[in-house]
């Protein structure tokens, strides 16, 4: 099966070099998917866990978020081979769920508050970059 161009995305152009920053954060997003559901317990949320193991609700929880990441990349790397405007929705979805963690994170009580910050900070500099992003798709 080869996909092939939609109207709307041969209609629609990209600044030079978005298209690039768009593949960039969706093999980022589909790395932390892929490590998240093989061993949730290794990245950035070990910060929250405050040195205890994590029992079987967390893990399903983090998985749970690795498989929404997994597929927020695997949509966008396939968007992209249809075009600026496909790939455009993808992005903009990936900047509502960072937007979305990011006031997660700020308002948790469960991790240390150094911890909430970074990782807040984290999602909304990656909403805002995606945002951006998804802007200079649709020039």
């Amino acid at each position: 099966m080869t996909l092939q161009p939609t109207a709307s995305a041969q209609a629609s152009t990209a600044r030079p070099g978005a298209t690039q920053a768009a593949q960039a954060m969706a093999a980022v997003r589909l790395g932390i998917g892929a490590v998240g559901l093989l061993a949730p317990g290794r990245l950035a949320w070990r910060l929250f866990l405050q040195d205890r193991r994590i029992d079987e609700a967390t893990a399903l929880v983090l998985r749970a978020a690795a498989a929404r990441d997994l597929a927020l990349g695997l949509g966008a790397v396939v968007a992209a081979k249809r075009g600026p405007g496909p790939l455009r929705g993808w992005m903009l979805a990936a900047a509502l769920v960072d937007c979305c963690d990011a006031l997660t994170m700020a308002k948790s009580t469960s991790a240390r508050p150094a911890a909430r910050a970074s990782a807040a900070v984290v999602s909304g500099l990656s909403a805002s970059a995606e945002l951006l992003v998804a802007r200079q798709l649709s020039r």
